[in-house]
């Protein structure tokens, strides 16, 4: 897949607004002649009126100078409205195009997500990239357009003076340079602690309890002051390295500022310049340095801007996924031909093979880490296949267009996650589902009865990350929201049922099972006597098939499933009594 360039990310979030900004540069050249005229009227007001005593058109020259400071600061006004709404767009562009990026991420990208750096990164750094976008860049074309309409005015006025102060701009550009390329290796390390801290802040929170179940509260605390220390201590750097570029300036610039009122007022006393001349010039020059200054500071923000842009970028860049042309079909059969995986250095799955006809119902079994989970994550596409290939319908998988094989493909897996939203809502996910339809799966889920106990029944609130429910509701939830899907075609149950008692487990599983009597249906799971429902039964043994068959079959083999069948059984005879 083609690597988006910073360039081509920014064109393509700001492309839509390019008639605001052509607005905004407009304005901007307004005000940039405005301001061309203001110090020329000072000029006039002690060279033509207040030496001459002329008091009326004293008056007029006032009058003049409030009008054109009114239309000044209307337009200036206007045009920062423009951009501070032109940024606030820019922001949501930004935050909805990274976040879509990451749904399309593959699963080693998942595996390895830190949450407190990417989160951080869509929050505080598109703020400051917008920042920088409609402030900083609004301000530096500002300051250019500014600089260039003052520098011909003074150039005209008096060549001479204005040839002394570019005579010293080399030093500030020398000067910057060096600062901001220190800003940008600062601002690069800062952002990596700062992202370890905020990371470690995630990881705090989401598990609070067990860290103070487990008495790793002094742990915890400890290492989150060591990275603190150290995002602080470089964000301290950072400041100090853009304090020693502006010392530096404002020395320039006051230099600037006594040369010029030296050689003015030597120029005054020789008559080669009048007063009003030299202080219109000295306004001039004051304005000049001002965006000097400005653009100076700028540069280094501009340094940082292009960190926090580069970050960005790579979050579209990192483990995207290429996209395929080949749409899905599923009409005959699923087919896992001799399939080899591994995560790091671990073999997961090794020349395992697995045949699925088209609305048959698979379970499979097998202890933990055997390779059960992996079986639905290569083919939802979450990962390659280091070697083997997956068939559905003859066709690879890795040649079908992954997010319409996605769309096919309906899964409950073992970690569920609910919104800080109704029941109702997170059941949906936001669709315009009709309501009986949504009783009507949370019935077979076994899950309707407790919602309408509720005080406000599916418009409850779950709280965040579902902290009040139990292990077997979520899964229950998790299991109707599924069965609203019934646009899929294939169905995906990894331990579906683990957090429920074998009884309610029984009836939920037999409810999904007809409910889905069309579909096709692949279910994980570790309830042996559960299997008995299904077409077909594979068991996993270290990435292997060891043994397959009907349930009927694999009992009379009396192999290693026969094995776990009868052990689950006394386990449930002991349980029992």
């Amino acid at each position: 897949m083609n690597k988006v360039t910073k360039k081509q990310f920014l064109k393509n979030i700001l492309e839509k607004y390019r008639g605001r900004y052509i607005v905004s540069l407009i304005l901007m050249t307004l005000n940039a002649i405005v301001i061309s005229f203001m110090p020329l009227i000072v000029n006039n007001i002690f060279d033509k009126a207040i030496a001459t005593k002329k008091t009326m058109l004293l008056i007029i020259y006032i009058i003049s100078y409030i009008l054109l400071s009114l239309l000044y600061s209307i337009v200036d006004m206007n045009n920062s409205n423009l951009f501070a709404e032109t940024g606030a767009l820019v922001v949501k562009d930004m935050r909805e195009k990274l976040c879509i990026s990451i749904s399309k991420k593959n699963g080693d990208y998942y595996t390895k997500l830190k949450t407190g750096d990417v989160s951080n990164r869509i929050l505080a750094e598109v703020e400051y990239v917008e920042s920088f976008i409609s402030q900083n860049l609004f301000a530096i074309l500002s300051d250019l357009f500014m600089l260039l309409g003052v520098s011909i005015v003074l150039f005209k006025t008096n060549c001479t003076l204005m040839s002394l102060v570019l005579l010293i701009q080399p030093i500030v550009i020398i000067i910057q340079n060096k600062y901001g390329e220190k800003s940008a290796e600062l601002t690069r390390k800062f952002r990596q602690s700062y992202q370890n801290m905020c990371s470690a802040t995630v990881e705090f929170l989401n598990n609070i309890m067990c860290i103070v179940f487990s008495h790793a509260t002094t742990y915890y605390l400890k290492r989150y002051k060591e990275l603190q220390e150290d995002a602080v201590y470089d964000a301290i750097k950072c400041q100090k390295n853009g304090n020693k570029s502006y010392f530096f300036q404002d020395i320039i610039s006051n230099i600037i500022i006594i040369i010029i009122i030296g050689f003015g007022g030597y120029a005054v006393i020789n008559n080669k310049l009048t007063l009003g001349e030299l202080i219109a010039f000295n306004m001039y020059i004051n304005k000049i340095l001002g965006y000097i200054n400005r653009l100076s500071k700028s540069y280094i923000k501009f340094r940082q801007f292009d960190v926090y842009l580069e970050r960005l970028v790579d979050i579209i860049n990192d483990s995207s996924i290429a996209i395929k042309t080949r749409n899905f079909t599923f009409e005959k059969d699923i087919t896992f031909d001799e399939i080899c995986f591994k995560y790091g250095n671990n073999i997961i799955l090794n020349s395992f093979s697995m045949h699925i006809n088209k609305g048959q119902k698979i379970a499979i079994v097998g202890e933990s880490g055997s390779g059960k989970s992996t079986i639905i994550n290569l083919l939802y596409a979450l990962w390659d296949c280091e070697s083997g290939k997956i068939l559905i319908d003859d066709n690879s998988i890795d040649k079908i267009n992954i997010f319409d094989l996605r769309e096919k493909i309906s899964i409950v897996s073992q970690n569920a996650f609910f919104y800080n939203d109704t029941f109702l809502n997170n059941i949906t996910l936001g669709k315009e589902i009709e309501y009986n339809k949504v009783e009507k799966v949370c019935k077979l889920a076994c899950i309707h009865d407790y919602i309408t106990k509720l005080p406000e029944k599916y418009n409850t609130i779950i709280q965040e990350s579902g902290k009040n429910l139990s292990g077997g509701q979520k899964q229950r939830l998790s299991i109707a929201r599924a069965l609203l899907n019934m646009d899929a075609e294939i169905f995906c149950f990894d331990e579906p049922t683990s957090a429920i008692d074998n009884i309610i487990s029984q009836s939920i599983e037999k409810n999904f099972l007809n409910v889905l009597k069309t579909k096709t249906v692949l279910t994980i799971t570790h309830k042996i006597a559960s299997t008995s429902n299904y077409d077909y039964i594979y068991l996993i043994e270290n990435g292997r098939v060891k043994e397959q068959g009907t349930f009927k079959e694999l009992i009379n083999q009396q192999g290693k499933f026969f094995k776990m069948y009868v052990e689950e059984k006394m386990d449930t005879e002991i349980s029992s009594n």
